[in-house]
């Protein structure tokens, strides 16, 4: 058995490869059938605190809470471009700090505001600039861990 590195679903032996290019999210993977690979709040979950290490992005603590960059009100999506691992929560910590004072988080990248993409706004941390990117690995199926 094989992970399709376009869908990652299982692929069996009887599949084969087509050979030609997906045009948009809406083909099917030509190995599996299967739609390509989207970021959800499942796979997000999983794959944030691979990058993060399980410590807060700002200040190195422990993370405890996701924060959207761009608000989910505003169109932001569950993906690890705008998604930071954060100390705290809404109200303590760097969650709370940048929750309460918006004008910094603005500045910092922290968050970013409806009509930006999050993954073309640089995070400015103690350590210097974070790109975040969704062009990571997402998290591997049950099977293969």
């Amino acid at each position: 058995m094989m992970l399709c590195p376009i869908c990652l679903a299982d692929v069996t032996a009887d599949s084969s490869v087509v050979d030609r290019h997906l045009n948009s999210l809406t083909d099917v993977c030509p190995m599996s059938g299967r739609e390509p690979f989207t970021w959800d709040e499942r796979s997000t979950r999983a794959a944030v605190p691979n990058r993060s290490g399980g410590r807060c992005e700002m200040c190195g603590q422990r993370a405890t809470n996701m924060h959207h960059r761009k608000n989910r009100s505003q169109g932001g999506r569950w993906s690890p471009a705008n998604i930071l691992h954060l100390c705290g929560s809404g109200v303590v910590g760097c969650h709370g700090y940048f929750t309460s004072h918006p004008s910094v988080a603005y500045l910092m990248g922290v968050s970013v505001r409806r009509g930006d993409e999050p993954a073309d706004i640089a995070v400015q941390t103690p350590a210097g600039l974070l790109w975040l990117s969704d062009d990571i690995a997402p998290p591997l199926p049950g099977w293969a861990r």
